[in-house]
């Protein structure tokens, strides 16, 4: 029990010293830990300083004059003979171009051949005058009562024709009707002498009408071989080309189309060689080019450097010679570079434009030949399976004609073995009635056929008939009226007319004269020459170039940009109109990004209105004159001026919210563990200020406290900070 006391009572003793070694080490280091946890700030004290108001901007430098080179015709480009950089002399030839057809011309005399064939159009289809159509009216008039008075005689003949086709008619009806009545009369005799052999007359009947059916049979079997016959003739005609010609024609047109594609094969091959070949060189060629100008560049570089390392004082000897050596390590990476490049383009092959072009047309022509065959081919195997069908059209019908003729063969000799079988049963005048049947039946129907045949006669008779001659008495007397009133009227038209003519005459003077002043315009153009060559009117620097070979170029086009020599050059910078007041003309510039190299002179020489923006913006012109690369940015300074302020803070500094501008400042405030720091609001108005600075007016409560002007965490009015060292 005791011992269980007694250690309680140790528990709580080592609770006690526990506790009370946390509180003093939480005493000693509670300003760390606070610390430890605030927003960390860092800036600087304002006080009296200076703000330079230059106003900075940076532009290219530019040529004040440049020349255009342009071409007055539609003209293609053969080859270049200049690069972008390039110091051209007056006179030099520049580009050459492909020969020129003289559109011009081409056009003049188009418009020649327009204007004589208008001319001639409008001799030769004169509209008429009433006049005119007067008379050509009455010649139609009288034309057509010819035309009527021939119908009128042509009507008399077809209807004389009509009559007499009408009375053989007539005839012919009267012999089928004579001749059937014949028949008849025989068929009954025949009949009476067949059936007086009562022995024979059952045989006899049965035999006369085997045989009449047999006779039926050879007459369908006739007209079906008239039938194949027209039909086997009908297509025999519209058979044009053979089925062995068209095969014939088939192969010829499938070998030529096929050796015409292999071709076409290889000249495509060949082209796309030559555009892979092109295209390498190209590339090369642009990328040893563009090696070689940043070495031209950077041996510039290099002599500046050299002459800086020559020129410098003792104790810049070696920050210039450091210079010198990277140049001069650049300078040999890019000599060694640009080396390698020109070994690779001269190991490629250039292929000329003409090369190309006549590959490309060689190609072209080669297509269209290949499409021509392939439409030769498709129209030969159409015309082949067009003659495969009437070949196979034709044999049917030959066939068909072939099985007609055997079955009329086969029916005639049934009917000529049955006739023989029933004239071996007839007795003399049974057989001799017989055979005055048969003639009677062919006569029959050889007038049956003749009375047809002058039917359709007839029919095609009353076809061509329109008109009765009293229907045509009747359209001769109205014609011969209206000639009578069209030649009244003829007379009063023809005052009217010589007036017409007179007017016409005077516009077919006025037509040839134009057309003789475009003949002369003809004649000029043609006097006229046009070089293939394109040269420089002024001495200068090509400075942009915009053609390459084979291009097609229009009138007016530029195609390259020369900065004229001893023309001068000036920088133009965009500003502010607030910028544009700082700023006068004549105000000395300084260049803020050129280290090498002469001295470099610019002056302001004029501000002038932005095109673009005139009511906000301002051009600053800036003349240029010293050692200097056209075309190059330099970063400027104008008119800068230096003013003192009591009162200087860091632009960063600056802060703003819809109140206006403030800054924050560090307030001190005591606590029994040390110094606290609390970011208070400070509202100011900037006065002046440059790209660092700016000079602030404040209010009676800011005594020039630490300022802040960055922190890790966003801060506002009141926040307690913690101050780090810049």
């Amino acid at each position: 029990m005791i011992e269980i006391i007694k250690n309680k009572r140790g528990w709580v003793k080592n609770a006690a010293i526990i506790f009370l070694s946390v509180m003093l080490i939480l005493t000693f280091f509670s300003n760390t830990i606070l610390n430890w946890s605030l927003p960390e700030v860092s800036g600087q004290y304002a006080g009296y300083g200076q703000i330079k108001t230059a106003v900075t901007g940076s532009g290219t430098v530019t040529a004040l004059q440049n020349y255009k080179v342009t071409v007055d015709q539609p003209r293609t480009i053969d080859s270049v003979l200049v690069r972008e950089g390039d110091t051209v002399e007056k006179g030099q030839i520049l580009f050459i171009l492909e020969e020129y057809e003289n559109e011009e011309l081409k056009n003049a005399q188009k418009t020649l051949e327009d204007m004589e064939y208008n001319f001639q159009v409008k001799m030769l289809g004169r509209e008429e005058s009433e006049f005119s159509e007067n008379l050509e009216e009455i010649k139609e008039l009288e034309e057509k009562l010819a035309e009527l008075k021939e119908d009128r005689a042509e009507a008399d003949k077809k209807q004389q024709l009509q009559m007499g086709s009408e009375e053989i008619i007539k005839i012919y009806h009267n012999e089928a009707d004579k001749y059937t009545q014949e028949i008849t009369e025989l068929e009954e005799q025949y009949s009476l002498l067949t059936s007086g052999d009562a022995a024979n007359s059952d045989i006899i009947a049965e035999k006369i009408k085997q045989l009449e059916a047999a006779e039926k049979e050879l007459e369908k079997a006739k007209e079906q071989v008239q039938f194949r016959q027209e039909e086997y003739d009908e297509i025999s005609q519209d058979v044009g080309t053979s089925y062995s010609s068209a095969k014939a024609a088939y192969d010829s047109a499938y070998s030529a189309y096929q050796s015409a594609s292999q071709q076409l094969i290889y000249l495509q091959q060949d082209y796309n060689d030559l555009v892979k070949s092109n295209s390498k060189y190209l590339s090369a060629s642009e990328k040893y080019y563009e090696a070689k100008e940043k070495l031209d560049d950077k041996a510039k570089e290099l002599s500046d450097a050299k002459k800086a390392y020559e020129e410098a004082e003792t104790d810049e000897k070696d920050a210039a010679k450091a210079i010198l050596d990277e140049v001069q390590l650049e300078y040999d990476e890019l000599k060694d570079e640009t080396d390698d490049l020109k070994e690779e383009l001269e190991a490629l092959t250039s292929v000329s434009s003409s090369e190309l072009t006549s590959a490309k047309r060689a190609l072209d022509e080669k297509k269209a030949s290949v499409e021509e065959l392939n439409k030769s081919l498709a129209k030969a195997r159409s015309e082949l399976a067009v003659a495969e069908i009437n070949d196979n059209r034709l044999s049917s019908a030959k066939d068909d004609l072939r099985d007609a003729k055997t079955l009329e063969s086969n029916c005639q000799k049934k009917v000529d073995a049955i006739s023989k079988e029933l004239d071996e049963m007839l007795s003399t005048e049974a057989k001799a009635v017989k055979e005055k049947i048969k003639k009677a039946k062919d006569t029959l129907k050889a007038v049956n056929s003749k009375l047809e045949a002058e039917k359709e006669k007839l029919s095609d008779i009353n076809d061509t008939i329109s008109s009765t001659p009293k229907q045509i008495d009747q359209e001769i007397k109205s014609i011969e009226e209206q000639i009578k009133e069209a030649k009244e009227n003829s007379e009063k038209l023809k005052d009217k007319q010589s007036k017409n003519d007179t007017l016409f005459a005077l516009e077919a003077e006025r037509d040839k004269k134009a057309i003789e002043e475009q003949k002369e315009k003809v004649e000029k153009l043609k006097e006229k020459s046009y070089t293939n060559e394109v040269v420089s009117k002024n001495s200068g620097v090509i400075t942009t170039l915009n053609v390459y070979a084979g291009l097609d170029v229009t009138p007016g086009e530029i195609l390259a940009e020369i900065e004229l020599s001893g023309s001068g050059y000036v920088l133009e910078i965009p500003v502010t109109l607030e910028q544009s007041r700082k700023i006068k003309v004549g105000d000395k510039v300084t260049v803020n990004n050129y280290y090498w190299g002469e001295n470099i002179n610019m002056t302001v020489s004029e501000i002038r209105f932005d095109r673009k923006n005139p009511d906000g913006n301002r051009t600053v012109v800036i003349s240029v004159e010293g050692d200097l690369n056209y075309g190059r940015t330099y970063e400027v300074s104008i008119g800068e001026r230096q003013t003192s302020y009591d009162t200087v803070v860091p632009n960063r500094a600056i802060r703003e919210d819809a109140n206006g501008k403030y800054i924050l400042v560090a307030s001190v405030k005591n606590t029994p563990l040390g110094n606290r720091y609390i970011a208070k609001r400070i509202d100011v108005t900037v006065i002046e200020k440059d790209n660092v600075n700016s000079a602030v007016d404040t209010s009676s409560e800011y005594g020039y406290e630490y300022v802040i002007t960055s922190s890790n965490v966003p801060i506002e009015d009141g926040s307690q900070v913690r101050l780090v060292d810049n």
